[in-house]
């Protein structure tokens, strides 16, 4: 298989891609994640999508690409993080699956959205994750090997996602050889980062102004009368500024509680290789995935 490489751009036409590749690869930068994350969603749009989560819960994957614009409606998720950290809550787009390391359920349910004929794309995030795992005999390698060919034997389209750092491993390196195309996305800044920026910036800058032209007279207040009270200060333009740095910190406030509230949120690795795999029936794990999935579709179809 002859193997393409290319660069990501913002022109890059993505679902054009899909078109001609079954299987892609994307390698995104540690430092733009997230922000890669979002661009290949956007360029996405429209497509149902099965995205397999593997570092992040699917309710805060909700909360952030909404935060983005960027719709759920035609997203299902197969989370295999929520159950590990105690979060067993049942909602229609979302199938849980015990651990990232669980592969025989991993497997299961990729192979049964598959099956299901409904998704245009699958969204795998990520192989780096397989790499913190010490599996036995290259069992993460075989997983990748076997999803990949169930994606090809059903003509279906798939994006995996690493991160660069990770290229060297042996889990990539091997993946490497079965992927059509493997794209290096530039280093994405999210729009939402660059207007908070914006805000952030244009609100210390007239605040500069205020003082500056405050300390020159230029907002001198011509007082009208006399009031007697102690501790006040001399320039009535001192409570412009106070109130002028209140709002500031209040602006910084709210950024940061809506910052952490909705943008994304990793695992970490710890956490992750505690998360235990449940045991089940192969039977049992084939129906609730396929209940799940067709439940789903019969809302949002």
């Amino acid at each position: 298989m002859f193997l393409y490489v290319t660069v990501i751009t913002s022109d890059v036409d993505l679902q054009k891609e899909l078109v001609n590749n079954e299987i892609i690869l994307s390698i995104f930068s540690k430092n733009y994640y997230h922000d890669s994350i979002y661009e290949i969603l956007r360029k996405l749009e429209g497509k149902r999508t099965c995205y397999i989560t593997l570092n992040k819960t699917a309710g805060n994957l909700e909360r952030a690409l909404k935060l983005q614009h960027l719709s759920t409606n035609n997203i299902f998720f197969i989370d295999a993080v929520s159950r590990g950290i105690g979060n067993t809550e049942a909602k229609e787009n979302t199938f849980l699956v015990s651990s990232p390391q669980a592969l025989t359920e991993l497997s299961i349910a990729v192979t049964e959205s598959l099956k299901s004929g409904k998704f245009e794309v699958l969204l795998f995030d990520s192989l780096s994750t397989l790499n913190i795992y010490k599996l036995k005999g290259k069992a993460a390698e075989r997983f990748t090997t076997q999803i990949i060919d169930a994606i090809k034997a059903k003509q279906s389209r798939c994006i995996f996602t690493c991160l660069e750092e990770d290229t060297d491993s042996d889990l990539i390196k091997n993946s490497f050889r079965h992927m059509d195309k493997v794209l290096h996305p530039n280093l994405f800044k999210s729009k939402n980062r660059k207007n908070w920026a914006a805000v952030f910036s244009a609100t210390a800058m007239l605040l500069a102004l205020i003082a500056v032209f405050s300390s020159g007279g230029k907002f001198k207040q011509k007082l009208t009368g006399y009031l007697v009270v102690e501790n006040i200060p001399a320039d009535p333009n001192f409570l412009l500024l106070l109130s002028g740095a209140f709002s500031f910190a209040l602006i910084l406030f709210v950024g940061a509680v809506l910052y952490k509230k909705y943008s994304l949120k990793l695992i970490s690795d710890e956490e992750l290789e505690q998360m235990p795999v449940a045991q089940g029936s192969v039977a049992a794990l084939k129906k609730n995935i396929r209940n799940k999935i067709f439940g789903w579709l019969s809302k949002v179809e």
